[in-house]
């Protein structure tokens, strides 16, 4: 697909893409019909969901191949706010060992995108089944339970999430989470006296361990 801006390239989506959505949409439509607590899901949102999924796949894809290791996936999926522990991690590769997937085109990550997001949206509490495993690591950390973690208690227990990040990379996170994310409430972020972010909320937590920019 040629390399052209985001309006354009929204105007006029990849037909994978747009094929993606209705199904998914229409998944909703069937699976949503007899609840009394009918949740209605943007098509624009879900698109530029999809977009999003394109421009990762793309950067990971460095040798243009049209094809990337599958191992790639969980924290490729994650870099577009999709929860993957250790624990999912470990049985996703047993599953695609199993089923003999070594490589993933991009039809193949919208679908295994779209099988987590539906697997979420079945389940009745959506937000907190999809940030349980975050919230779990996110009290286990927070041992004064102010809802505030220390963000140097943070940088030693990183690797719960199975990420390796090294100190480096952690505070390019922190400053972009302070100074260019739009996202994050004010209220989100503890400075010390030098300006430093201290203190971070799950908000902030969850966003930041989810920003692909800098992972």
């Amino acid at each position: 697909m040629e390399n052209i801006n985001r309006v354009n390239k929204y105007d006029n989506p990849n037909e994978a893409i747009k094929n993606m959505v209705d199904k998914i949409i229409n998944k909703l439509n069937k699976t949503q019909k007899d609840s009394s607590k009918r949740i209605y899901y943007s098509r624009k949102e879900m698109m530029k969901y999809f977009l999003d999924a394109q421009d990762i796949f793309e950067y990971h894809d460095v040798g243009k191949k049209g094809e990337v290791d599958i191992t790639l996936f969980p924290k490729m999926a994650r870099q577009l706010k999709q929860v993957y522990d250790i624990r999912d991690i470990n049985n996703f590769k047993k599953e695609m060992k199993i089923k003999k997937i070594y490589k993933m085109d991009l039809q193949l990550f919208f679908t295994l995108l779209k099988r987590k997001i539906l697997y979420s949206i079945n389940n009745s509490n959506n937000n907190e089944n999809d940030n349980s495993s975050f919230r779990q690591h996110y009290d286990i950390l927070d041992m004064k339970k102010k809802q505030l973690l220390d963000v140097d208690e943070l940088r030693t227990y990183l690797g719960l999430m199975g990420d390796k990040i090294n100190p480096d990379d952690f505070n390019i996170l922190l400053r972009y989470n302070l100074i260019n994310n739009h996202r994050i409430n004010k209220d989100d972020i503890v400075l010390d006296e030098n300006k430093e972010i201290k203190n971070i909320s799950f908000n902030a937590y969850v966003d930041m361990l989810t920003c692909y920019k800098y992972i």
